[in-house]
């Protein structure tokens, strides 16, 4: 049930923007600039200044461990095909540009770091337990738990039919 309750926080949480380096979890919004062979910016290349991608479904994990750790104003260079798992529809976005241009991309990238946004879970307030307690509409956690059994209970006689 806790792991439960902590599911509903995230599901109604807010994502904010930290001051801190990246950790699990965080969404990466920042600069995304092709390079040369000579690692310097492609005359002419893709550019996308509102790259965003989440630290967690980055596909190649030695870029994801480097990635960790980054703050604000930091900078790597990047392949977008390791980091998209070769999802030319993750690519695409990544890179701002239609799905046709990825044919013409085989380079590097270098990635600014701009800002790191984080989930913070809602608070288990008045205002949270109001939500859930329905129709008791009551600010106590004592209505809250006897809702989310029932939830709970209901969700595994589904799963037990279903099987």
């Amino acid at each position: 049930m806790d792991e439960y309750v902590e599911d509903l926080r995230k599901q109604h949480g807010n994502q904010e923007s930290v001051d801190d380096e990246v950790k699990k979890g965080d969404i990466l919004k920042g600069t995304l600039e092709e390079l040369d062979e000579n690692l310097t910016e492609k005359e002419d290349g893709i550019l996308n200044e509102e790259a965003t991608l989440s630290i967690d479904h980055i596909m190649d994990e030695e870029t994801q461990n480097k990635m960790l750790g980054m703050k604000a104003g930091d900078m790597i260079d990047i392949d977008p095909r390791k980091i998209s798992g070769s999802n030319e529809a993750e690519m695409a976005s990544l890179l701002g540009v239609e799905k046709e241009k990825l044919e013409s991309v085989n380079s590097l990238f270098r990635f600014t770091l701009n800002d790191i946004t984080r989930l913070k879970p809602a608070e288990m307030d008045e205002e949270f337990l109001k939500k859930w307690t329905l129709p008791e509409k009551s600010s106590t956690k004592k209505p809250f738990a006897k809702r989310l059994f029932r939830t709970l209970k209901k969700e595994t006689i589904k799963k037990a039919n279903v099987c």
